[in-house]
């Protein structure tokens, strides 16, 4: 499972939601940290403001009773901590905590740090100075804001009050609030975004995983299960369309490919049946043409030493005649077994071609076929001149045969897109040729023209294409008539190991 495409993929696409998606849940939580911390900040100030309002005209009147008894019920809520009020001195005047009323509060202490710390006077400090969050000693989260309070000019004007209109600040106001529902709201928080983000990335997940199993996976397997046919030897194995995709582009790849490996497998046991054929005819024609000519030989001597007259000279007439057919026959062999070796020569495949057309030109107009030749000018290429004039003689020929009582005999040439090869089309509008038979065509003495010829004119030119490196394909339907394709290569290399270049 491990060494899967589809496993690797699933395994990348789930490390990269879970980054993400971590990634984006941990600023989520620090945003809302942030704003929520700032909304802190701000009810803060305003609850400090609002407790000094309260306290105003108890102050005006120096009712230190009625402060204190306010400071100490203020801070029995449950997020106000503490509230204290202490002078310029530092020494507390109320607290919500009657005990440390009276006391000097250190410089060390949270309410005091922001100035002596930057050792600032505390109305110079910026708002967000004045104040701070912190932990106690129970590991509670605490936020504590200090004000000053100004000396306003109805305070230095009461009759109770010492103070000088110079001074500026008369005291500190030191509020801290508990922090404790904000962070179990926060902690819910993060509990919702952590259980959110899992569901998002299970589903994220599972709709990945659909769909790499619908355009990768399910495809993939289509494509492994072909390659193994194909490997088992079944070339006609094929892949089902996969769409207009990558994939889709290898299925159809492949599917060409199979069918090239298909065609090249049949020609390659046509090639090696011919061959075990052609070797085969080979060692019977040597067999056979030396008795042959010897039966040739003297079945002449004979009949020139009988009388005109003799009834004999016409049975001996006919022993040379039909011996000398088995020879022509045996040649034939010999030329399809390769036994007769190529004269190269430079040439343009349009000079075998033309002395082709012009032999059986009149065969055409006695026929009236209508013989046509369209192309342009070939290029030079290494070539059995005489040989090739055979092989498009046999062709054109075999066209005739095949149109008894008139058509169109069809002579295309040209040269292949990549410039590597010319190809010679000999098309007729004959009667075709069955598809059963389409296998055997290039087989000695298969014929299908009934008590004509020898059947070994296609299998001679076969050999004759194929020592030029070339092949000869046809296409047929009957009724409608044959096509045969000879493509020979511009480089090709021959029986005697040379290579046109």
């Amino acid at each position: 499972m491990r060494g899967r495409i589809g496993f690797r993929v699933m395994l990348a696409v789930a490390i990269a939601l879970a980054l993400g998606l971590g990634a984006g849940s941990y600023l989520a939580m620090r945003h809302m940290e942030h704003q929520v911390l700032e909304e802190v900040h701000e009810g803060g100030h305003r609850l400090s403001d609002l407790l000094v309002r309260s306290l105003r005209h108890a102050m005006l009147r120096n009712d230190r009773e009625s402060i204190g008894a306010a400071v100490r019920d203020l801070a029995t809520g449950e997020d106000l901590s503490s509230f204290r009020i202490f002078n310029k001195d530092g020494v507390v005047a109320f607290s919500s905590d009657p005990s440390e009323a009276g006391r000097t509060v250190p410089t060390t202490d949270d309410a005091c740090r922001g100035c002596h710390a930057g050792r600032r006077p505390l109305d110079t400090l910026a708002r967000e100075d004045r104040a701070t969050t912190y932990r106690d000693a129970q590991g509670h989260r605490l936020f504590t804001l200090v004000e000053p309070l100004y000396n306003a000019p109805d305070c230095s004007s009461a009759p109770c009050h010492v103070h000088p209109p110079s001074q500026k600040v008369l005291g500190v106001v030191d509020l801290t609030l508990s922090l404790r529902r904000m962070e179990t709201a926060m902690g819910r928080f993060r509990e919702g975004v952590l259980i959110g983000a899992l569901v998002l990335m299970a589903g994220l997940s599972a709709v990945v995983v659909l769909l790499l199993m619908a355009l990768v996976t399910r495809p993939v397997r289509r494509l492994v299960r072909g390659i193994h046919q194909v490997t088992a030897g079944d070339l006609d194995a094929r892949v089902a369309d996969l769409g207009d995709t990558e994939l889709g582009e290898v299925a159809r790849a492949f599917n060409e490919m199979t069918a090239r490996l298909k065609e090249t497998r049949g020609r390659l046991l046509q090639t090696e049946r011919l061959g075990v054929v052609g070797r085969l005819a080979a060692g019977i024609a040597h067999e056979i043409n030396n008795p042959l000519t010897g039966v040739m030989l003297i079945a002449g001597n004979l009949k020139e030493g009988l009388d005109p007259k003799d009834p004999r000279r016409g049975d001996l007439e006919t022993l040379y005649r039909e011996a000398a057919r088995a020879r022509e026959i045996v040649k034939g062999l010999l030329d399809f077994a390769r036994q007769v070796r190529p004269n190269w020569s430079r040439a343009t495949l349009d000079l075998p071609l033309g002395q082709a057309v012009e032999m059986v030109r009149h065969i055409a107009q006695k026929q009236g076929v209508d013989l046509t030749v369209e192309g342009p000018p070939l290029p030079e290429m290494r070539l059995d001149v005489p040989r090739m004039q055979q092989v498009l003689v046999n062709l054109m020929v075999n066209a005739l045969d095949a149109m008894p009582d008139g058509g169109r005999l069809q002579v295309h040439k040209g040269v292949s897109g990549d410039g590597r090869s010319v190809w010679v089309d000999v098309a007729d509008t004959g009667s075709g040729i069955r598809s059963e038979d389409l296998a055997h065509l290039f087989e000695p003495f298969f014929t299908t023209k009934e008590g004509k010829g020898t059947g070994l004119g296609l299998s001679i030119s076969w050999g004759i294409v194929r020592d030029h490196g070339g092949q000869i394909d046809v296409e047929s339907e009957p009724g409608r008539g044959t096509t045969f394709r000879v493509f020979l290569p511009l480089q090709a290399q021959g029986v005697d190991g040379a290579i046109d270049r």
